[in-house]
């Protein structure tokens, strides 16, 4: 074995589930606006610049999280989060007030932000309560707590806008939800300069540190990978309904339950086993799967086949996107760990914003056997990249 066993209640302690429990209310932010869509076109905007308030969310994080990463430490985390919390609530409270084209779109730039800044904090801060060799089940359990609000918020919204009176109102209940994050914050223990995983007397990343990080050829296949996984993972889910439809598929949704389900349920039963195995085995296994998947998705053409890739998507998804999270915890030095998580996350928010993109011009025409190709193509190229990579993430030490 690669890593060592550890006792769980190492990794479980108060400070981790109160972050996990915050992760969980940062992540409702994306989730509560599944049907921001349906609102925006009943507002007095040109239906052609709905997609950029949509997508001006992502692009602010985007831009924003590569520049306040160097700045962001175990030790400065809680005031970051207590006033990025702050900004989110405003933002969240303002979309009532805002409903033509400029206001909402510099609302949505804003909020993007303070979302941003926010769960960047919050990436800072776990790391500080991660034990090593208990880093795959730290993070299938922080993926599972990002993935189910995607679970259980969409659902709900259309009862609750008839509850509350609207989606605006919505927003607002959101926003008191957030509240929350105060009395978890104060759960959590301060970081102070002499915490073991910090230099002392050091306020910030420089830039020799910075670009150096970026020049390890494993961080940035480790990177690029995570890139190529989300990329393809947020188009299938943007454009299920679609190719649903285009094979005579009744209910397209149901895929992407199978799958979220199998996501959680593998990161939450597989969790305590991803570090007692090589990850590179579990890494190699699961991207080898989405390329047949990919493949298999391309070919099908009734409901049999596309439902049945489904929980084959899950797995993989579920098993590759911690296991690579925590390779990439490891093969940082510790000053740089929060720093290569935040990148990791880019690379999240990196492949929702370039999916949809990408994939939009791959289907044109309603081909969706291209776009599942390409899917198979770049993830058997990450595949390959990976295995090239491989004897030098095995010289690395727990």
């Amino acid at each position: 074995m690669i890593f060592k066993e550890a006792d769980d209640r190492k990794l479980l302690s108060r400070d981790f589930i109160a972050l996990n429990a915050m992760i969980f209310l940062a992540y409702t932010n994306l989730a509560v606006f599944f049907t921001f869509d349906g609102y925006l076109h009943t507002l007095p905007i040109d239906p052609a610049l709905i997609g950029l308030l949509i997508s001006a969310f992502s692009l602010s994080g985007l831009l924003l999280r590569p520049l306040i990463s160097p700045f962001l430490f175990p030790t400065n985390a809680r005031r970051w989060i207590a006033i990025s919390t702050l900004v989110d609530i405003g933002a969240l409270f303002a979309y009532g007030l805002a409903g033509t084209l400029w206001p909402l779109l510099i609302l949505r730039l804003v909020h993007g932000a303070a979302y941003v800044c926010m769960a960047a904090s919050k990436m800072a801060l776990i790391v500080a309560f991660i034990p090593p060799e208990r880093a795959s089940m730290a993070f299938s359990i922080t993926s599972a707590g990002m993935l189910l609000p995607m679970a259980i918020i969409p659902p709900l919204l259309g009862p609750l806008a008839t509850l509350l009176g609207g989606f605006d109102r919505v927003l607002m209940g959101t926003g008191f939800l957030m509240v929350l994050i105060y009395p978890l914050l104060l759960l959590i223990r301060p970081r102070d300069a002499r915490d073991d995983r910090m230099e002392k007397k050091v306020k910030y990343i420089s830039h020799r540190e910075y670009f150096k990080d970026l020049k390890d050829l494993r961080i940035l296949v480790t990177l690029g990978i995570i890139l190529v996984l989300f990329l393809c993972l947020a188009a299938s889910f943007v454009f299920c309904a679609q190719f649903g439809a285009n094979i005579g598929v009744s209910n397209p949704g149901l895929f992407f339950t199978i799958a979220i389900v199998t996501m959680i349920a593998v990161r939450f039963i597989g969790g305590p086993f991803f570090d007692r195995m090589r990850p590179g085995a579990l890494i190699i296994g699961s991207l080898a799967g989405l390329v047949v998947a990919y493949g298999g998705l391309a070919m099908t053409g009734g409901p049999f086949l596309f439902y049945a890739l489904a929980p084959v998507c899950g797995i993989c998804w579920g098993i590759a996107h911690p296991v690579l999270h925590s390779v990439l915890f490891k093969i940082s030095v510790p000053r740089l760990q929060s720093l290569n998580q935040n990148f990791g996350t880019e690379m999240v928010d990196g492949g929702f914003f370039l999916g949809p993109f990408i994939g939009g011009l791959l289907i044109a025409g309603g081909n969706f056997r291209n776009f599942f190709i390409f899917c198979a193509f770049i993830t058997a190229l990450s595949l390959a990249a990976f295995i090239a990579v491989l004897p030098k993430l095995r010289r690395v030490k727990a």
